[in-house]
């Protein structure tokens, strides 16, 4: 009876090992990921500081961005700015802010104009696959991601499938790079 016991805690400890060597390449992994290109910390100014922001020019039939610069007056609209991820601290920014949203808004158009996307249901629908486009810092490409819950905050998701994924990425690569900041 000892001997089978002494077996299973052998095992356990063989198990033991093997796990602690997945969650140390798991965490050198992220640590590689973290170290490419770390998180921009949010930061505002001070009361009376300059912030700029994007807003939009509507005249006429023609809906245009333009770079507003304000000052931080500690008020919601500021940190609704901030939350939103419109607040940037150079005018610079914003600008590549607005060319960023270009690109989003055709890679869109595109996905818009040949049917590729979920209809709302199938996206609520937690059985369904939806598939969605992410970039490898590793392998320095586009690839197909795939998960039946939605997840707010992917710039380019619910997808019917990995053919649309392509499609996309096909004839999107340029606006991709941009969206994604892939130089």
């Amino acid at each position: 009876m000892e001997g089978k016991k002494k077996g299973f805690e052998q095992m356990d400890e063989a198990e033991n090992e093997a796990e602690k060597k997945i969650i140390r390449k798991i965490v050198k992994e992220l640590t590689k990921i973290a170290e490419a290109k770390p998180l921009k910390k949010k930061t505002f100014p001070s009361i009376g500081g300059v912030y700029h922001y994007i807003g939009e020019n509507k005249s006429g039939h023609c809906r245009m961005p333009i770079i507003y610069s304000t000052s931080w007056t500690y008020e919601d609209i500021d940190f609704y700015r901030l939350d939103s991820n419109n607040c940037f601290e150079v005018k610079e920014e914003a600008e590549a802010e607005i060319v960023k949203r270009r690109a989003l808004a055709i890679i869109n158009g595109y996905i818009r104009e040949n049917d590729l996307r979920l209809t709302e249901s199938q996206s609520n629908d937690t059985t369904t696959l939806k598939y969605y486009i992410f970039w490898d810092r590793d392998l320095r490409g586009f690839y197909s991601g795939q998960s039946v819950i939605f997840q707010q905050g992917r710039l380019i998701d619910n997808l019917k499938g990995e053919k649309e994924v392509d499609m996309v990425i096909n004839n999107c690569l340029d606006n991709l790079k941009i969206v994604f900041d892939v130089k």
